[in-house]
């Protein structure tokens, strides 16, 4: 799962580093989060089976502090803004 995990995160980055079309892009960085916490428990739960208790905490803050690079934040926030603008009411929930 770790290596399956992080040749997925790796992609992300990939696509996100060289494709013009940022609906594609946003589209695998919305999934980002939740590849990045079964990569993080993936980690973790190897450790803890070892009894590594200390690097499997160690492996669970870097999950919970990924350290993206500024076009994928950047990606992200943008993407944000224009979901809520065009897909959702003032409420939240889509028309």
């Amino acid at each position: 799962m770790v290596r399956d995990t992080q040749r997925n995160l790796d992609l992300f980055t990939f696509v996100t580093e060289h494709t013009d079309r940022e609906e594609l892009s946003w589209t695998l960085q919305q999934i980002r989060p939740y590849v990045l916490m079964m990569n993080t428990r993936a980690k973790a739960s190897i450790f803890l089976a070892q009894g590594k208790f200390g690097e499997a905490m160690i492996e669970i803050e870097r999950g919970a502090m990924p350290s993206w690079n500024s076009s994928e934040i950047e990606l992200s926030r943008a993407g944000l803004k224009k979901l809520g603008r065009s897909h959702f009411s003032t409420s939240g929930w889509k028309k």
